[in-house]
């Protein structure tokens, strides 16, 4: 809507920018190169004030200063909020989130051509949850899924968008259901392990091979 010269609404409008401008005045910097900060272990300090920094901040890439490598959010000097690293192509090579200084939350990283590479999440900077890797082309690699940093529960590779191998994982542990696939999809080898090592009755091709039998597990 329209206000006349020195109506309340110009009026309302002018202040208001004015306590924007004076704002940004007094913000610090959006993005401040690492470089300028100084380290100890792993807290960040501001070099001025020697206190703990707390902000964006950017690293680039040796004799390319215009070329962003990282980029990061810290907290009373530690990592905390959203993480990125990029290529020299100025493509995303990860995107991660940190609290406290471990990561914390889902995780992505990419192959140079943009494609996704790895993700899944952690949790106070351990594994955990469902977890999947990609072929440069975008097609499944693998997938799992992971507890208190182990893999748990099956663990299954793919090419060309078929199964060629599945794994049974009990705390990081192979034991349960193996299975591999040849390239026309037809069962090659199949059987059980207790704790890594085969048990019961397995199949290979055509043959049937006794292993001891597997022992009774005790369900978690």
């Amino acid at each position: 809507m329209y206000a006349r010269p020195g109506s309340p609404g110009v009026r309302v409008v002018f202040a208001l920018s004015a306590i924007l401008v004076a704002a940004t005045a007094c913000s610090p910097s959006a993005e401040r190169p690492v470089d300028d900060l100084v380290r100890q272990g792993n807290v960040f300090l501001d070099p001025e004030t020697r206190e703990p920094y707390s902000g964006l901040a950017i690293a680039t890439f040796d004799g390319q200063p215009g070329v962003v490598s990282k980029r990061l959010t810290l907290r009373e000097g530690t990592y905390d909020g959203p993480y990125e690293a990029f290529f020299e192509n100025r493509r995303l090579s990860s995107k991660e989130i940190y609290r406290d200084g471990v990561r914390h939350g889902r995780y992505e990283w990419y192959f140079e051509n943009g494609q996704l590479f790895e993700e899944g999440t952690y949790v106070e900077g351990t594994l955990e949850g469902p977890y999947r890797a990609y072929w440069e082309n975008g097609d499944l690699y693998e997938e799992g899924t992971y507890r208190s940093g182990q893999f748990d529960g099956p663990r299954r590779w793919y090419m060309d968008g078929r199964l060629v191998e599945l794994v049974t994982y009990r705390s990081g542990v192979i034991d349960g259901l193996y299975e591999r696939y040849l390239e026309d999809g037809t069962l090659d080898l199949k059987g059980m392990l207790r704790n890594g090592t085969p048990c019961g009755m397995w199949i290979e091709a055509d043959q049937t091979i006794p292993y001891p039998a597997c022992s009774t597990r005790i369900v978690d």
